[in-house]
């Protein structure tokens, strides 16, 4: 995310660290964070361009 001053990511760090915390306090946010993140990671890694454009294809 990109933060335009300071004062934005220091409270994008704040709300950030918070809510890592309150996740972490029980496992089954831990395990729920970790499947959502294998699923977007699987999911947007088959969406990523593997091929290049500049080449040229007979």
């Amino acid at each position: 995310m990109i933060a335009t001053n300071t004062g934005e990511k220091i409270l994008y760090g704040v709300l950030i660290g918070v809510g890592a915390l309150i996740i972490l306090s029980n496992l089954h946010g831990v395990l729920t964070v970790a499947i959502v993140v294998a699923l977007i990671y699987f999911l947007t890694k088959n969406k990523r361009k593997t091929t290049n454009t500049n080449t040229f294809d007979y």
